[in-house]
């Protein structure tokens, strides 16, 4: 099994995806972040790679990131993120700190990131 860069986190709550001028309102399975695991229980037209937007409400507030799609599959569609504002990836780091049974992974992804656009 492929190891992971960042912390994925179990979080359950209600997610917009935007593509192709259609909304699809989904539930997440899990995240990170660098991307997310959605539930998708209809086949939609989409393969590796499209470009979608994204919000992800949790603890009274919206998360915006864009992304593309990184697996599709019957049950689940993997998106990475390719774009958060910086309000966002606040509000992205609060709801995984409150997801997770361990902040400090979760400091020590934000080190890795900060680390990554230096």
């Amino acid at each position: 099994m492929k190891e992971r860069k960042y912390t994925r986190v179990e979080h359950q709550t209600k997610v917009e995806v935007y593509f192709k001028n259609n909304i699809y309102t989904t539930t997440s399975e899990d995240i990170s972040l660098r991307g997310i695991k959605i539930k998708t229980p209809k086949s939609l037209d989409l393969s590796i790679n499209t470009p979608v937007k994204i919000n992800i409400y949790g603890g009274n507030k919206r998360t915006e990131v864009d992304g593309k799609i990184a697996f599709l599959d019957e049950t689940f569609w993997g998106i990475t993120f390719t774009h958060i504002e910086e309000s966002s990836l606040k509000n992205l780091i609060i709801l995984l700190k409150q997801s997770s049974q361990d902040d400090s992974q979760i400091n020590s992804d934000v080190s890795k990131m900060i680390l990554r656009v230096c």
